[in-house]
């Protein structure tokens, strides 16, 4: 039963919004032209000026709402007020705007109906909320079941024997799951590498530009938590020649195994991932591909924001020797228009270096940008 004020299509418009907290902002025009038709229906009655006072409170603070949710915040402005406190003072503006003292019965309705309005936005806005958090959640999870495509800038300096050498590379890395079955996800991962870098072997060793090689892997996940409520997940790897210069690529195809297992709670996420390629075939000038991959991982998320740390270990068993930079992060969930979009900025220091490698420190920026079913 519908109370006194409010209309079908006035509550459906607010279910159907809560249901879709990311078009919220978008639907600013209906909620207040739905606003004047609640307080319309409590005070149409000829040569009298009830709640017209009460419709311009509503009409703020549906405004005022929206402008914020549409600048990304998620939280509600009406974050722990009693709605039954704010019809009450709805209430008052409507007596005072009809210039008596006597609460009549329509200005209870219109406060009924405003309080439910404040209460309906609130609720989408708690909405938004939580699915940032998940969302949030997700991203720390390298085997979600989410479509992702981030692209990450990487400077790293002080490269090579001499130290003399700089890189540039823009890692696009489109992570694309689908479900096999009710109990069976596979989930994509793809990185490939745009790169530009100067003089990484010595002074004289010049540009070298475009791409680098790339590398496939696919994850197979049970949707059921493994013991411990461990997350996990198994598959191949391969590395593709597709670089577009000698000093871009290992020229040759690699193959193996990779895995990755995760805990989440209570904000934290732990775990790591890892891979071991082996190269196929020889190769006329390099040593064939013989390297392992190590990933732990330790984040904490909160209020759209996270802060991580990692490190990203190689060991190349040809040469028994463990390179990699230990990078710190911080990370934004936000809305752009309605594109959900992750940015993030770290630092990397070069902890485990060689004559072919960074060394010191570098940095890490870029944004994930999500789509959510």
């Amino acid at each position: 039963m519908l109370l006194p004020g409010l209309n079908g299509s006035f509550c459906n418009c607010f279910r159907n919004a809560c249901r879709q907290p990311f078009q919220l902002c978008s639907r600013s025009h209906t909620f207040v032209r739905y606003s004047r038709l609640l307080c319309a229906r409590s005070y149409n009655r000829p040569g009298t000026w009830h709640g017209f006072y009460p419709l311009i409170c509503v009409e703020e603070l549906i405004l005022r709402q929206l402008a914020l949710l549409d600048s990304g915040y998620g939280h509600s402005v009406f974050h722990g007020v009693n709605p039954w406190s704010s019809a009450r003072r709805f209430a008052w503006f409507s007596r005072d705007c009809n210039g008596g003292n006597k609460l009549n019965k329509p200005s209870y309705n219109t406060a009924i109906g405003a309080a439910l309005l404040v209460m309906s936005l609130g609720i989408c806005s708690d909405s938004a909320s939580a699915d940032d958090e998940e969302l949030t959640k997700q991203l720390a999870n390298p085997i979600a079941s989410l479509i992702s495509v981030p692209i990450q800038m990487n400077y790293d300096t002080n490269i090579g024997p001499d130290e003399t050498g700089d890189r540039f590379t823009a890692n696009v890395q489109p992570v694309i799951p689908w479900a096999i079955n009710d109990d069976w996800n596979v989930i994509s991962r793809t990185i490939v590498p745009i790169t530009w870098q100067n003089d990484i072997l010595s002074e004289t060793s010049g540009q070298q530009y475009y791409l680098g090689d790339t590398l496939q892997s696919f994850f197979f996940s049970p949707n059921e938590t493994g013991p411990l409520g461990i997350i996990w997940g198994v598959g191949p790897a391969l590395l593709l020649p597709t670089g577009t210069d000698a000093l871009l690529s290992q020229g040759q195809v690699g193959l193996g195994p990779t895995f990755v297992a995760l805990k989440q709670g209570n904000g934290w996420t732990g775990g790591a991932l890892m891979n071991h390629v082996f190269g196929l075939g020889d190769h006329p000038t390099k040593d064939t591909i013989n390297s392992t991959y190590l990933q732990p991982f330790l984040s904490y998320s909160q209020a759209g924001w996270t802060y991580s740390v990692n490190t990203e270990l190689t060991y190349n068993w040809n040469d028994d020797q463990w390179t990699g930079p230990v990078n710190v992060m911080v990370a934004k969930l936000m809305m752009m228009g309605h594109q959900p979009v992750q940015l993030f900025g770290a630092v990397k220091y070069w902890a485990l270096d060689a004559d072919s490698t960074p060394h010191d420190f570098g940095a890490r920026f870029g944004a994930t940008f999500l789509f959510p079913n």
